[in-house]
């Protein structure tokens, strides 16, 4: 089992739980921010906080983020230069109705960007014509030259539109949280199910006590596509009886997320000829309960690995996370060898 995890700033939540309501507590919409509260002393607490971390521990990053400033590029830029000044690498993010021009920016300067504006209420088809546009610039004979983090995706046709070289998902837990598990769209051959597809938009079907009433609720599922999901329930190692509980369910949800990476770099290595993208991280903390043996009840069911995106703003899943990773890393270097038959 490996544990791998990317770092993001909290830079959303940040604003969001501190700085977007006014001192009588009316909330202020994102484009009438007019970005004084990167200048407040509490901002810099937490940027100075966030480079002191990294300095000691972004070593066990793949990456962490620059605290952006969404949008507003120019002050994103001046965090990012303040963070590169302490010698640190942060991932700079350009943000959907940001100038252009910081798009290039990036792309030409940077091996790695992030790519935002899906999670800010921005629905996906208002964003395919923006992502279109960014990764044409960013496109060399059929594959990307730059890798390109995309927060916030997990729809299908995002995924096969725009290569990624890597994003971030929480609809694992919230589906969980909701009582509901993805299915994956059957493979058909003579009336029997040989297998699933996961690059096709799932099957989000209750399973949970809380959502009997529903009609999609696999008790109220019709004798054929009920069979079937109990069959892709058995295939990921449980009961259907079981899919009642949330840690089943976030197992359930993460199979799910990690046979779309699977099938995502074959078709990558087709299109794009760019198998080492389509990494999925998984954002969000457990339905049942974020604390160390519950993630590691969960990671056992992964022994391919299992990557996660913590965010500095909640650093109790973030700790939680990387004390995980040290105990992952200390027992798979404890193990005995294997002596080599001579």
């Amino acid at each position: 089992m490996n544990i791998r995890l990317g770092l993001d700033s909290g830079a959303h939540s940040l604003y969001k739980l501190v700085f977007s309501r006014t001192d009588s507590g009316a909330k202020v919409q994102r484009e009438h921010v007019t970005f004084e509260y990167v200048d407040t002393p509490r901002f810099r607490q937490y940027l100075d906080a966030y480079m002191e971390f990294l300095l000691e521990r972004g070593k066990d990053f793949d990456f962490y983020v620059n605290l952006d400033i969404i949008m507003s590029a120019e002050k994103s830029i001046e965090v990012q230069k303040i963070m590169e000044r302490e010698g640190l690498t942060p991932l700079p993010v350009f943000h959907l109705n940001e100038p252009w021009e910081y798009w290039k920016r990036y792309a030409d300067s940077y091996s790695y960007i992030g790519l935002g504006g899906l999670g800010q209420d921005i629905p996906m088809e208002r964003f395919m014509p923006f992502g279109d546009k960014a990764f044409k610039y960013i496109m060399d004979k059929g594959r990307p030259r730059v890798k390109v983090h995309g927060f916030a995706v997990n729809a299908v046709a995002m995924l096969k539109r725009f290569p990624y070289y890597s994003v971030d998902a929480s609809s694992w837990t919230t589906f969980a949280r909701n009582g509901v598990i993805c299915i994956p769209v059957p493979i058909w051959k003579n009336r029997n199910v040989i297998g699933f597809t996961y690059l096709k938009p799932p099957y989000a079907v209750p399973v949970g006590d809380r959502s009997m009433h529903k009609t999609k609720h696999l008790t109220n599922q019709f004798e054929l596509p009920k069979r079937v999901i109990e069959q892709y329930i058995r295939d990921c190692g449980f009961e259907p009886e079981q899919a009642k509980e949330y840690w089943v369910r976030d197992i359930i949800n993460i199979k799910f997320y990690l046979g779309i990476e699977r099938e995502l770099k074959d078709y990558y290595a087709e299109r794009f000829n760019f198998p080492e993208g389509g990494n999925v991280y998984l954002a969000g903390q457990p339905s049942a309960s974020s604390t160390i043996p519950s993630f590691r009840r969960i990671s056992t069911h992964f022994p391919e690995g299992v990557k996660y995106l913590p965010t500095f703003f909640y650093k109790k899943h973030m700790s939680i996370l990387l004390d995980l990773q040290k105990t992952v890393e200390r027992r798979r270097l404890s193990l005995p060898r294997r002596r080599l038959a001579v």
